[in-house]
């Protein structure tokens, strides 16, 4: 006779194989399919191996950081987001940066501009510091706000001069934190996000929607936050939301030409180009902690709000290309919890921390070349035609 014991087992191992083989999917679906065919043997060996490694389960981590590990990130950060500026002069970010200097040059000088703009990056790093930490630990933080300040993606991000969109996402960490504190300040924060940047929005309150399906005891609180802020922003921002509509409409019917098509993509690299040269490395880390999630069974606010921006990009949905960005954020979060697990497992091995710190050194070195010479898409002449 089988015991509680014995079929609690067998329902766990068979568990186990069912969530591998989500793994292996996703891993799959996430492979560029134009990597050749032995970048794509190394990409699925390694993540393989991670899940092996790894595992499923949240496990106690005595994995030392010092606190004051985290000028190495904040310095990464700092180089990486100047270099263009040594090298390029005044003006050597991509076009939106004109349209803000445009506006504010009368007002403030130019070097305070862009250094507002960099200290907003940087707030966007320790933004998600501070997530990482609340959902997880301060060494998953600290791993989370790693790959930040070496991820080619957000790199872009910054280079492209998506300045609403970036305090529109600090009012969306902050309004994360205040949901899952249940306090009503949610509703004033998450407004904000909307007014500085509509289509960040969107995504946010359908993941409050979806989070209110599975919280119960949040369920009341939720609802009144999701109505709250659609009505508020909908007043503020109604233009822009009936125009979002009228996309919306034309998506589902298929009924717009090409190049409206292409424009409404969204003004961001393709999910291709992003899977391929932007974020390949750290991706089956970040499927691993996605997968963690479902299995350890915590269906908090971060997993609805990935959940959302994966379905918005997988089904081209209007302006798809600008939740990359929002989609890689959560990434390097899942990313971060993963990465503390790996190393903890091979930390032990002195050959194991050698290459560690060569694979940082060299990503260091490859983004620190790339903001070198990443043109810029503005000059002193267009500027001044603005």
């Amino acid at each position: 006779m089988r015991t509680d014991k014995t079929s609690a087992a067998g329902y766990q191992n068979f568990s186990s194989h069912v969530f591998l083989l989500g793994y292996i999917l996703l891993v799959w679906l996430s492979t560029p399919a134009t990597l050749n065919w032995q970048s794509k043997l190394i990409f699925w060996s390694f993540s393989l191996f991670l899940y092996w490694l790894v595992g499923l389960d949240y496990q106690k981590n005595n994995f030392v950081i010092n606190r004051h590990w985290l000028w190495l990130p904040a310095l990464l950060l700092v180089l990486t987001r100047l270099l263009p500026f040594f090298h390029w002069g005044e003006f050597p970010l991509a076009a939106d940066a004109g349209v803000y200097i445009a506006t504010f040059k009368p007002y403030v000088p130019i070097p305070v501009i862009y250094a507002f703009y960099i200290l907003l990056n940087l707030s966007l790093g320790f933004g998600i510091y501070h997530i990482a930490k609340k959902y997880f630990d301060e060494k998953t933080a600290f791993f989370s706000l790693l790959i930040f300040s070496l991820s080619l993606s957000q790199f872009l991000t910054y280079w492209v001069f998506y300045a609403k969109m970036t305090v529109a996402l600090l009012f969306s960490f902050l309004s994360i934190y205040l949901l899952e504190k249940k306090s009503w300040w949610a509703i004033p924060a998450s407004v904000l996000i909307g007014y500085f940047h509509p289509l960040t929005l969107l995504p946010f309150l359908l993941a409050i929607l979806l989070f209110s399906v599975f919280k119960k005891e949040k369920r009341k609180f939720l609802a009144v936050n999701f109505i709250s802020i659609l009505g508020i922003s909908f007043i503020i921002n109604w233009g822009d939301f009936l125009g979002y509509l009228y996309y919306t409409e034309k998506y589902l019917t298929g009924n717009y030409f090409k190049g409206i098509s292409e424009v409404l993509a969204g003004n961001f690299v393709q999910i291709d180009f992003y899977q391929n040269f932007l974020a390949l490395i750290y991706l089956p880390f970040a499927l691993l902690g996605f997968i963690r999630l479902i299995y350890n069974k915590k269906y908090d606010f971060l997993f609805f709000y990935a959940l959302i921006n994966f379905s918005l990009i997988y089904l081209n949905f209007i302006f798809h290309n600008r939740f990359i960005i929002l989609l890689d954020i959560v990434f390097i979060i899942l990313a971060g919890e993963v990465l503390l697990s790996f190393l903890k497992i091979v930390w032990i091995n002195t050959s194991a921390k050698l290459v560690s710190f060569l694979i940082f050194i060299i990503l260091s070195i490859n983004l620190a070349y790339q903001s070198w010479i990443t043109e810029p898409l503005i000059n002193k002449k267009e500027l001044e035609e603005i």
